[in-house]
């Protein structure tokens, strides 16, 4: 399919599309380890839901389950909570400056241009911006992957381990 837009080479192209589908997948993990998670708690925090916590934002979402994590007795469990949501507050101001910017030229080259007049911030979103917003993505997912990965967790995600 072809757009009536001129469009950035396909490598920063695949840059974007890797880091938005990368940040929703991590998003949807934590949203969906929650409810194997808040079934194993006596006295779960109000409001620790996929379906509570999916409408806020990527940013909104970290500071939630951060927050609800204090209220949390199970240390394991408050651990992942925390962690995921340090994670995801690390990385939302990244993604809102990638998904709120707009299309201009950057030494005729068609790039991405953060531009938010009531925060005063202007830079460019360049290959340099998406390589770094990408490397810390991927520092993202491994330490969600390491707080998953704890056996009581894992237990609860996936089942006991086969004998």
């Amino acid at each position: 399919m072809t757009l009536p837009v001129h469009l950035p080479d396909d490598a920063y192209l695949l840059k974007l599309g890797t880091f938005s589908y990368a940040i929703a997948a991590l998003e949807g993990t934590i949203l969906f380890d929650l409810p194997r998670l808040v079934l194993a708690l006596p006295d779960p925090p109000q409001q620790l839901t996929a379906e509570d916590l999916a409408p806020l934002t990527l940013f909104q979402l970290g500071q939630a389950l951060q927050g609800k994590a204090k209220r949390i007795s199970n240390s394991t469990i408050r651990e992942y909570v925390n962690g995921a949501g340090h994670a995801l507050c690390l990385i939302g101001g990244t993604r809102n400056a990638i998904a709120h910017s707009r299309p201009a030229s950057l030494d005729d080259v068609p790039r991405l241009y953060r531009w938010n007049l009531a925060k005063g911030e202007y830079f460019w979103i360049d290959d340099a911006y998406i390589d770094k917003a990408l490397d810390n993505l991927a520092k993202a997912i491994t330490k969600v992957n390491e707080l998953r990965a704890a056996p009581e967790v894992h237990r609860l995600l996936f089942g006991p381990e086969p004998v």
